[in-house]
């Protein structure tokens, strides 16, 4: 069995995940890049994902190919996105430990779903909303 090589991220990626991290004050945070082919069984749909660990300051995105070999205005868009994730971690982190602890079933499934729909929806719209403040940083 052989092991796919892994794909090198492209620089303007890694310029501008710095760029966005400061844009969003997340300087003191670790945040890995990786970019990989979308797996036949996911949603196209899915640009990136992020898991993000507000107790150690640390996430992990992977950018699904070929979007991000470019930076393209969707491409940018993705990252801040993404970025994004790691911003409102904690506040995430927060309400599941508050869904856990305070709501019974079966409503913390219905909960579940209204907070990661509403969240998903505000993150559409400020990345976009961001791109052109972000842009205009040197």
């Amino acid at each position: 069995m052989s092991k796919k090589k892994p794909t090198k991220i492209p620089k303007w990626l890694k310029q501008y995940r710095k760029k966005v991290k400061t844009a969003l004050g997340l300087d003191a945070w670790e945040v890995n890049f990786t970019v990989d082919h979308l797996d036949p069984n996911d949603d196209a749909q899915v640009l990136g994902t992020c898991n993000a660990n507000p107790g150690y300051l640390s996430a992990e995105v992977v950018f699904h190919l070929p979007h991000v070999l470019e930076p393209t205005v969707d491409a940018k868009v993705t990252v801040i996105h993404e970025l994004l994730h790691v911003a409102l971690a904690r506040t995430k982190r927060v309400t599941q430990n508050w869904r856990d602890d305070g709501i019974k079933k079966p409503f913390d499934k219905i909960f579940s779903y209204h907070y990661e729909d509403a969240e998903e929806e505000t993150i559409v719209r400020l990345s976009r909303a961001l791109l052109p403040l972000i842009e205009r940083m040197p």
